[in-house]
């Protein structure tokens, strides 16, 4: 049978990782000694968050580990110890444990005890030392808004179940503050035929006894999760005095005594309850699984080819009595095509979703490196799909690590070199043309195309008398074992690396470019489309059969004379462009679609280019330019060479998508 808590659990891990997330953005955002008093809030908000999800679900220890966290931020956010360099490492070493711990309950993985452990020692003498100098610091730091005793007023939404809230919950943590006195308002219960079992019909007014000084903001703290979904009212009852919140151990949570309702204190609720109001959201979300829009998104692909089909109606030549159908299928597509952009836009994630982690992986390798180097991030806001995301992860964190060891020299180096000490990375995105264009830049020392040069001929990629120019070395560095570090290390020199890179981007419909200057840095540009599931395409005829050229890899279309094009055998295989020679390819010939009768006129050749190589292919006509939903011909037939997908026409034919790429390379000349 299955877990009803299951997909709360879910919800749980996903909101986790969110959390340790925020953290980690938070402290590298942390500049000392001027620490913003509202980033502790925020940081101290996650983790007390992450405790209270993980005490809920029984993951005591994950949920004890943060409860320690959680001290020492409470610590910091009172004011009783100002952040320096050691909390800050022991933060980011807390946030590995959470990740570990969080993957132990979700996953089963391995716990390493031995390291959770020393990072709790650190952490708990880290509380020690902070515990030393709090009785000094208590004298002048009073809080003016807090009490010993409170009386809170819970008024939850009746549709606050049906979110997966539980308010005993919120209870048993206040519990957690000190001694609690519950009564519960039961006067707006129904009858039992009028009630709805998903409603909730109670308040709750709670006196708490603490046992130290509660601020109003650790009341608001516990509530937290239901702040939109709750009317809460916090009344001291005593003068705020000065205190130092002592560190202890998790308590476990108490059972509150509830006294009845009487009919007075119904009377006293009713007449002080203000109307509730609903609470003005400024931004809603829901979770969906990634299956039911990959789902979505193909019948949306059924439905334009569909509205394609329809579109061959519009004719009023061949219809004349079809006017009205016309007007509709006007319409039809206009919709179509709204739909079309709304169901992309769900699957489309800003690109910060893939940068946010690089800030923390060059702080880490900039420590065991001794580099110093500021990330910029520049668009993080652009938009690309996520399966694109998805593979964009790793060629971008070889491209990072390749920044990091060989592009930017070690401080001293640097300023030898008349620049700053910290070198800077940046991480640029935008939109150009219906694509999406990534850049990985650094102000390093650049590529040494001599460097480059003899290292290609020492490993035999080039030949001595090679004439290349300034660039054509530059892209030597894509080249299969290429490596110019001195040693091995973790980090490079094995060989691997920038051709998986490349290999992976055009794996992904895009290619990846490299532009550097000497001493001044260097530039990697990866071009991507936005979505894998549509490609802007343009229709060619070869022998009555229907082709689809990818938009990306076009350069132009001409009509080249016959006069013009160098044959080998009676074979076509090449023509001047651009002062150049280029290799032709006859797709006719190719996909083995002879023509029936001999071509008359010069050649129509449609110049395309991929991994800076050109190739002309050589078609009957040009058809149509429009959008055409991909799919999968390794899922629905086989994998076949020098073929990316293929497409359904609005008149129900096939049309096969081209693999520009493995073209170029069928053709490739040295």
């Amino acid at each position: 049978m299955t877990d009803p808590m299951e997909r709360f659990r879910n919800v749980f891990f996903e909101e986790s990782a969110e959390a340790i997330d925020a953290i980690e953005q938070h402290l590298l955002s942390i500049a000392l000694p001027n620490v913003d008093n509202e980033v502790i809030h925020d940081i101290f908000r996650s983790a007390h968050s992450l405790k209270g999800g993980s005490a809920t679900f029984g993951m005591t220890r994950l949920a004890e580990f943060t409860h320690v966290m959680e001290t020492l931020l409470d610590s910091l956010r009172n004011g009783e110890r100002s952040m320096d360099q050691d909390i800050v490492d022991c933060l980011f070493s807390c946030l590995d444990t959470l990740r570990s711990l969080v993957s132990h309950y979700q996953y089963g993985d391995e716990i390493d005890g031995q390291k959770v452990d020393s990072v709790r020692h650190t952490l708990e003498g880290l509380l020690s030392s902070s515990a030393a100098t709090a009785p000094a610091q208590a004298a002048s730091a009073i809080d003016e808004d807090s009490s010993l005793q409170w009386q809170i007023t819970f008024i939850p939404e009746r549709d606050v179940l049906k979110t997966g809230n539980e308010p005993l919950r919120y209870i048993e943590e206040l519990a957690e503050l000190g001694t609690i006195t519950v009564e519960v308002n039961t006067n707006a219960i129904p009858s039992l035929s009028e009630l709805e079992p998903t409603a909730l019909h109670l308040q709750w007014h709670i006196t708490l006894d603490a046992s130290a000084p509660v601020a109003r903001q650790d009341l608001a703290d516990v509530f937290m999760w239901l702040e939109d979904e709750a009317e809460l009212i916090f009344t001291p009852l005593t003068p705020a005095i000065p205190s130092v919140a002592p560190v202890s151990p998790l308590p476990a949570p108490a059972e509150a005594p509830a006294a009845p309702a009487t009919a007075q204190n119904e009377a006293t609720a009713s007449a002080t309850t203000p109307a509730k109001e609903t609470p003005k959201r400024t931004q809603q979300s829901i979770r969906v699984d990634l299956a039911k829009i990959d789902s979505l998104i193909n019948l949306l692909g059924e439905l334009v080819i569909t509205q394609s089909m329809l579109s061959t109606f519009s004719d009023l030549d061949q219809y004349p009595e079809l006017q009205r159908l016309q007007q509709g299928l006007g319409q039809l597509e206009r919709h179509t095509r709204d739909l079309q952009d709304g169901v992309m836009q769900i699957r489309m994630l800003p690109i910060d979703f893939c940068f946010s982690r690089f800030p923390r992986m060059v702080r880490d390798i900039c420590k065991s490196l001794g580099k110093e180097i500021r990330v910029d991030i520049v668009g993080e806001t652009t938009e690309v799909d996520k399966t694109v995301i998805e593979e964009l992860t790793d060629p971008l964190v070889h491209l990072v690590r390749n920044s990091i060891d060989h592009g930017i020299e070690r401080p001293d180096v640097r300023e030898e070199n008349g620049k700053p000490r910290t070198g800077v990375l940046t991480l640029k995105a935008f939109h150009q043309v219906g694509n999406i264009v990534i850049e990985v830049s650094d102000d390093g020392a650049g590529l040494n195309a001599d460097k480059l040069r003899k290292k290609a001929i020492e490993k035999g990629l080039i030949s001595a008398s090679s004439v290349l120019n300034e660039q054509a070395v530059h892209e030597l560095i894509f080249a299969p074992g290429f490596s110019t570090a001195e040693q091995v290390t973790d980090l490079s020199g094995r060989g691997v690396g920038m051709d998986v890179v490349k290999r992976n981007i055009q794996g992904l419909g895009g290619h990846i470019d490299v532009r550097s200057t000497l001493g001044k840095g260097t530039t990697f540009s990866i071009r991507l489309p936005l979505t894998l599931s549509i490609l802007d395409g343009q229709l060619v005829k070869v022998h009555g059969e229907t082709y689809v050229i990818p938009m990306l890899s076009i350069i132009e279309s001409i009509q080249v004379p016959q006069d013009k094009i160098n044959q080998v055998e009676g074979k076509d295989v090449s023509f001047k462009w651009r002062g150049e020679f280029i290799p032709v390819l006859d797709l006719a010939k190719t996909f083995h679609c002879p023509r029936e009768s001999s071509f008359e006129g010069d050649p129509l050749i449609v110049v395309v280019e991929s991994d800076n190589r050109q190739c002309g292919l050589m078609v009957d006509e040009l058809a149509n330019h429009q959008q055409v939903v991909v799919k999968s011909l390794e899922a629905n037939y086989k994998r076949v060479d020098e073929l990316s997908g293929a497409t359904i026409l609005g008149d129900g034919t096939v049309a096969l998508i081209l693999d520009v790429g493995a073209l170029i390379q069928r053709v490739k000349v040295h």
